[in-house]
């Protein structure tokens, strides 16, 4: 209910700065700019009705992706940054983590 807003939010805002970026604020174009969110908001709602049956193989390649960093990659940065005495096997972990 409340969270689709906040995470819409940068979208439409990168949207809006490229299609109404000059121009003076008159009410044709804030009849336009809703028209534009009204636009984005059923466009996406289209296509999560339609891509419903693949959501268990898009959360698995979602979290295939983000786990890698998370669990290998980001570690191995951060200690690197902490703690400056072994550089060998932390570069090792960034670099097995980038490889998978």
């Amino acid at each position: 209910f409340c969270g689709y807003p906040l995470a819409i939010f940068p979208t439409f805002a990168i949207i809006e700065s490229k299609l109404f970026s000059d121009g003076p604020p008159t009410l044709a174009r804030k009849w336009l700019k809703n028209l534009c969110r009204t636009l984005v908001a059923l466009v996406m709602g289209v296509f999560a009705y339609l891509m419903s049956a693949y959501l268990s193989l898009f959360i698995s390649m979602l979290g295939s992706f983000c786990s890698i960093p998370l669990a290998i990659i980001f570690p191995g940065m951060l200690h690197l940054k902490l703690v400056k005495d072994s550089p060998k096997l932390n570069w090792t972990l960034i670099v097995i983590g980038c490889v998978l």
